[in-house]
């Protein structure tokens, strides 16, 4: 991608002045206009900036049999971090939410739960699946459940 400065700055003022004077017909302020100009200019520095910065990636960069080791694209340079496989992605699409959580700690811990135990604290909080619906689910007393949520919530807490 490329960006010619001169160029879209021109094409940039060029709209701002239309809009200038729409907006005056409109019944805007100076002021009201100054921030619509100010919002848009740092709109067009965020392209300019991502357009200065960003590199295309061409269909042929996706070609497999291409042996041209002089091409070094942004793409070969990266293709580890940027390939996504699907197996990967949906074992750990069920625990999306552990992503979420803010508190670096927590999520941790949440981390080294056993299997087991993160599917029923998936179930619990994320699906609000009730304590009665797991113990048939799990084939155990509600009591029981109670004790393992609660095992886990204090392992979250402690860590321990």
């Amino acid at each position: 991608m490329s960006w010619n400065n001169r160029s879209e700055r021109a094409k940039f003022e060029a709209i701002q002045k239309k809009h200038y004077e729409e907006y005056l017909k409109q019944g805007m302020t100076e002021d009201q206009i100054k921030e619509m100009y100010e919002f848009d200019l740092e709109q067009f520095n965020s392209d300019r900036r991502y357009y200065m910065h960003a590199q295309s990636v061409l269909p042929e960069d996706f070609d497999d049999n291409d042996d041209n080791e002089d091409k070094l694209s942004i793409f070969e340079k990266f293709r580890d971090v940027l390939t996504v496989s699907i197996e990967n992605s949906s074992e750990f699409s069920r625990y999306w939410w552990i992503e979420e959580i803010d508190n670096p700690i927590l999520a941790t811990n949440i981390k080294k739960l056993t299997p087991d135990d993160l599917e029923l604290l998936t179930k619990y909080i994320v699906d609000g699946v009730k304590q009665t619906d797991l113990s048939v689910y799990y084939g155990i007393t509600q009591k029981n459940i109670c004790k393992k949520i609660s095992r886990i919530m204090n392992f979250l807490k402690t860590g321990v």
